[in-house]
């Protein structure tokens, strides 16, 4: 549980140390002076952080009670967190323990509950079980099982009335739980965002402006798909959400236009180079083809000639062969005597 009271400088340590004393009156444990000096430290002296002493010192004596063994010291107080972690931590554990669906639903509840306003620390922003249901999506039984754990005697980090009012029960939660500041930080985003796109939308309407693109429409439906916002959450921010949404739907659908536009576009370009290169490559081909064919005609031809070529050089050196032969006929001289004039041989006759 967390105080609602703020105090004064001068009480503070007083009251500090009278929260120190609580756990024996209760249970009748005692605290190590060396862990109460711990304390009044971490504390500092801001009275507003009083309650994170109270919820610190909670869940020391939790943590101790699970092995009441002597007197609460440092190392249960450590265990925790101390001051600075301890509801961190805690509001931590409750949200670990949820499925993924609860969790969602209390992420949807506690940005719900919180409101940033320019720069400045986030604040509470109170609501009712209606609106939750309408906000998140989500069944009433849904809504109070999923927050059972931030509600539950010793957390109650949420309260819910038995009007139906919804609550964060202090704005130490929205300051010192990390997740939450996350979100309040992420809810104050969108809160822009939408508006920026409502506005965008009234002008559209009015002719004034035109639709969305990349990138900054690329960066709307990162948005917009992570938000999954509705109508019950754009009251909060300016309503008008089927203008807002119509106007968001048509800018998509001309991008996806575009973008088929100038993707087949593209594809025909990329088709055509390559149809061009191919039928480059079939010529190329080709031509290689028909070269082949007609060296190989080339060395048939050259073949024949060769052939022609050798039965000549062959007819030319019998013809040669012949001549040779019948010229050494020719000149050979007749060593025989004629019978019918009977003289001496010639002188050609034999060796000279």
């Amino acid at each position: 549980m967390i105080l609602s009271s703020r105090y004064s400088d001068k009480s503070f340590s007083r009251s500090v140390r009278s929260l120190t004393i609580a756990p024996k009156r209760v249970a009748g444990a005692d605290i190590t002076p060396r862990l109460v000096e711990r304390i009044l430290n971490d504390a500092g002296p801001e009275p507003d952080r009083l309650p994170l002493v109270q919820h610190a010192l909670m869940r020391t004596w939790e943590s101790w009670a699970e092995h009441p063994d002597g007197s609460i010291d440092l190392e249960d107080y450590e265990a925790t967190g101390g001051v600075g972690d301890a509801l961190d931590q805690h509001a931590d554990d409750a949200y670990g323990v949820l499925s993924p669906g609860d969790q969602r639903t209390v992420e949807c509840v506690f940005r719900r509950l919180t409101s940033r306003v320019g720069t400045g620390g986030a604040e509470r922003s109170p609501t009712s079980l209606d609106a939750l249901v309408g906000v998140c999506q989500s069944s009433e039984a849904d809504l109070r099982r999923a927050l059972r754990p931030f509600t539950e005697p010793g957390t109650s980090f949420v309260v819910i009335g038995a009007d139906g009012s919804v609550d964060i029960s202090h704005e130490t939660v929205i300051q010192h739980w990390g997740l939450l500041s996350r979100w309040a930080t992420d809810e104050a985003n969108g809160r822009n965002r939408y508006q920026r796109l409502l506005d965008s939308a009234r002008r559209h309407k009015e002719r004034d402006a035109a639709l969305l693109r990349n990138p900054e429409l690329r960066r709307m439906r990162k948005w917009w798909e992570r938000q999954r916002p509705n109508e019950q959450w754009a009251e909060r921010y300016g309503g008008d959400f089927d203008v807002a949404s119509r106007f968001y739907g048509r800018s998509v659908f001309w991008q996806r236009c575009r973008q088929c536009f100038w993707g087949g576009l593209a594809a025909c370009v990329v088709g055509l180079g390559v149809w061009r290169v191919y039928d480059y490559s079939r010529g190329q081909r080709d031509d290689a083809t028909a070269a082949r064919e007609k060296l190989a005609d080339a060395e048939g031809q050259i073949e024949e000639v060769g052939v022609g070529v050798s039965a000549l050089i062959e007819d030319v050196e019998v013809t040669n062969v012949i001549k040779n032969a019948e010229t050494v006929r020719m000149r050979k001289p007749s060593c025989e005597r004629s019978s019918r004039s009977p003289r001496a041989l010639p002188r050609t006759c034999g060796p000279r």
